[in-house]
């Protein structure tokens, strides 16, 4: 156990780009640590009427869902990429992205191979077992905190692809909505759907 180092090196996050934002041609966008402030935020606002489920594990599942990212920088699968240029989407400059920690083109099965290494490293710094199993947990999906959780993720994505339009007259995230990866595929709980519904009613028309 070595905490001190354990800390440092989850700070890593404080300085990671979200690679998304990067491969859609975003200037000066969020690190991960920001996505997981707001994401965990949210969470314990919106989480408190959820069914069944365990506010404060939530809470943490929230805190460190994307924790491994400290030591791989973003993880960015194939099938994105693929989806983002039938979007529309001109991405170029990969090798430029690849050098801010950016690791795009992966499979499935390899991005959470990586990130799994990570968060077991992690883990056994922090000594706190917790962080390895709360990790798992979300990656499986199948508990309500799991489902949850990848519901705020994906809804906080959403709010953020709708700011960076309001800011970005040029730009269309239309992929974060309606892909497959985008929230409206995952949304479930009826109060966040209305939600997402509200945060998609703000985008600017273009």
């Amino acid at each position: 156990m070595d905490m001190i180092r354990f800390f440092m090196e989850v700070g890593n996050l404080k300085k990671l780009k979200r690679g998304g934002w990067l491969l859609d041609g975003i200037k000066n966008s969020e690190t991960i640590a920001d996505h997981l402030f707001r994401t965990a935020l949210m969470v314990f606002i919106l989480g408190k009427n959820a069914r069944d489920v365990d506010l404060l594990k939530a809470i943490k599942m929230a805190l460190i869902h994307d924790l491994g990212e400290s030591q791989t920088g973003d993880l960015i699968v194939e099938d994105k990429v693929k989806i983002m240029r039938e979007y529309g989407n001109n991405i170029t400059e990969i090798e430029n992205l690849r050098k801010e920690n950016i690791n795009i083109g992966l499979e499935n099965d390899e991005r959470e191979r990586i990130e799994e290494v990570a968060v077991k490293k992690l883990t056994k710094l922090s000594g706190i077992d917790e962080i390895y199993s709360l990790w798992r947990e979300f990656e499986d999906q199948k508990t309500p905190e799991a489902l949850f959780v990848k519901q705020i993720d994906r809804l906080e994505m959403a709010l953020q692809a709708m700011e960076y339009e309001s800011e970005n007259n040029d730009k269309i995230l239309e992929h974060y909505f309606t892909s497959k990866y985008g929230a409206e595929s995952i949304m479930k709980d009826p109060e966040l759907v209305k939600l997402l519904r509200n945060i998609m009613s703000l985008r600017p028309k273009k």
